[in-house]
């Protein structure tokens, strides 16, 4: 397991910005301590931190932050593809079925 693996292996808040309270609390009004801000996905509180597959920073909890490392996050690159395989295979059906009755 290299070092990046066992990284993001771990919860959330092991890389969050909580540390930054003490130097600026002003920031981190309205969040619960403990937390440095609010799940993205749920609204929950949670932590700032590197998106695990994507060149991103958003706030997770730690639920959504397991679901982000499991790869169970549905993208919106995933829809484009699937409809296009759906597309192509109807399209491809379509053609033979066309050129069958011919």
């Amino acid at each position: 397991m290299t070092e990046t693996d066992r990284r993001a292996s771990k919860p959330a808040a092991m890389h969050g910005y909580c540390g930054e309270r003490e130097k600026n609390p002003n920031a981190f009004r309205g969040i619960p301590p403990g937390y440095c801000g609010f799940c993205d996905c749920c609204g929950k509180p949670g932590h700032m931190c590197a998106h695990p597959h994507l060149p991103t920073t958003g706030a997770w909890c730690d639920d959504c932050w397991q679901d982000l490392l499991a790869g169970r996050s549905f993208g919106l690159h995933q829809l484009i593809w699937y409809l296009l395989l759906g597309l192509s295979t109807t399209a491809g059906l379509l053609y033979w079925i066309l050129q069958f009755l011919k």
